[in-house]
Order: C-alpha cells, then sequence, then structure tokens
C-alpha cells in the first residue's frame, strides 16, 4: 500500500480510519445493549413468574426495560443524574 504524500489525501485517509472505528464501536454498544436487555427481561420474567405467579411474556418485559432505560440514555454525564444522589 502506498503512502499519500500530500496533506489532503492524509487528511481523507485518517477521516476514513476514524469513521470506520466509529461505526464500530457504534455497532458493538448497540448489540451489547440488545443482548443486556434480552437477558434482563428474560431475569425479570423468571423472577416474577417463580415468585409471584404471573405469566407475562419476557417480549412485554423486554418493551417496559426499554421504556425504563431510554431516558436514562438521553443524560449525557453522570452530573446529569441529579435525582440519583442523595446528600
Amino acid at each position: 500500500m502506498k503512502v499519500p504524500s500530500n496533506p489532503c489525501s492524509i487528511a481523507w485517509s485518517l477521516f476514513v480510519v476514524r469513521m470506520v472505528v466509529l461505526v464500530s464501536v457504534e455497532v458493538n454498544l448497540f448489540g451489547t445493549a440488545v443482548v443486556d436487555m434480552l437477558l434482563a427481561s428474560e431475569n425479570v420474567q423468571s423472577i416474577i413468574e417463580n415468585n409471584f405467579d404471573v405469566d407475562i411474556s419476557f417480549c412485554y418485559w423486554l418493551l417496559l426495560i426499554a421504556m425504563v432505560l431510554i431516558p436514562l440514555t438521553w443524560l449525557a454525564t453522570p452530573k446529569n443524574f441529579w435525582y440519583g444522589h442523595f446528600y
């Protein structure tokens, strides 16, 4: 592979590499979040079913857990969790 010599080519190749890395990180985070939410919904469904004898599908638990977690993901940093700490 030939290394580019002019600054425009170098900048463009670095931009492309940066975009590839950003996309791969985002895909990885999305996949991990999906698996975690599926596991959490199955765990909640089995705990509720075993302890309270209520049969609700884990698909509904998945929707409920997603509705609870999505607003938390909209907060940018831990300082935005103003209601999460008690003094």
